[in-house]
């Protein structure tokens, strides 16, 4: 159970600064991939879905290593995001061709976490826990 709740924090405090940055400045972070907002509308999804989506999904997750009640929840909700994000890259890299190494690496990074997540997801827990 502890391993899960680390894991948890870890994950909810990288979503939560990406999330974060994204809902200030959009901006930010793209320029690390050499990308800038092309306008106001595509600022808005940039902000609603990296930004708000990311600081609820990392609120949750957060509460999963606060509280052991939702820590497997929460768990289970780490899979689901990082396989999607996972699945969107690669769709998004058999559609265009390869992607920016950073891109390359945060693939990576959700690909192990979705492994490290099912692990911790499907152990056998003690009876009487959640």
């Amino acid at each position: 159970m502890l391993v899960s709740r680390i894991f948890l924090l870890f994950i909810a405090l990288g979503l939560g600064f990406v999330g974060l940055n994204y809902l200030i400045e959009p901006n930010l972070l793209l320029s690390r991939y050499d990308l800038s907002v092309a306008d106001a509308d595509m600022d808005n999804m940039l902000r609603s879905a990296y930004g708000g989506i990311f600081l609820a999904a990392a609120a949750y997750i957060l509460l999963g290593a606060i509280r052991t009640d939702r820590t497997h929840d929460a768990v289970g909700l780490v899979c689901l995001l990082m396989a999607g994000a996972a699945l969107g890259r690669l769709v998004s890299i058999a559609a265009l061709g390869p992607a920016h190494p950073m891109i390359n690496a945060l693939l990576a990074f959700e690909i192990v976490a979705v492994m490290i997540g099912g692990v911790l997801y499907f152990r056998r827990r003690p009876a009487g826990t959640v």
